[in-house]
């Protein structure tokens, strides 16, 4: 039973820290998939090692292959970390929607904003998190990302949402 609960709890700082540090959704499915590919091993292994199947055991591995699955699909470590930081977010999009953006790069709790401006047509203040210049992959003010080149949206709650473009 020790081993499933231990993939377990690496699966889940894994998926928790790419999901809030390097924030690409390839890679937070990615490696929500082998977490749970490794917690069915892992649960397999432990019902060879005991003879048969404990309802104890079935029931906090496929617990934990849902929570697991559920964080992976849901994005909600990146939700979560955002709400917490959300003011810090709204203040900086004020400055940039007022014509007096701070200094970059700069930190917004956890996360590295390397630039930031307003998008025309829509007026939607934008923060990047990654420095290609002709991508915007970062937190914008518009939570449909109409005006951007969608690779990815993780709409943030309020009028936020988390892009990566194409």
């Amino acid at each position: 039973m020790r081993i499933p609960i231990i993939v377990l709890s690496i699966g889940l700082a894994a998926v928790t820290a790419i999901s809030v540090v390097i924030r690409e959704s390839f890679l937070v499915g990615a490696a929500s998939l082998i977490g749970l590919v490794a917690i069915g091993g892992a649960g397999v292994h432990s019902v060879r090692r005991n003879g048969g199947v404990q309802k104890k055991q079935l029931s906090a591995i496929l617990v934990g292959m849902l929570i697991l699955a559920g964080l992976g699909l849901t994005n909600a470590p990146l939700r979560a970390t955002f709400s917490i930081f959300e003011p810090g977010f709204d203040s900086m999009g004020r400055q940039l929607v007022g014509g007096a953006p701070p200094d970059f790069p700069t930190w917004i709790g956890p996360f590295r904003v390397v630039d930031g401006g307003v998008r025309e047509g829509s007026g939607a203040p934008y923060l990047m998190t990654s420095g290609h210049p002709f991508e915007i992959n970062g937190f914008v003010r518009d939570p449909k990302g109409k005006y951007f080149n969608l690779w990815s949206i993780t709409p943030l709650g309020g009028s936020w949402a988390y892009i990566e473009e194409d």
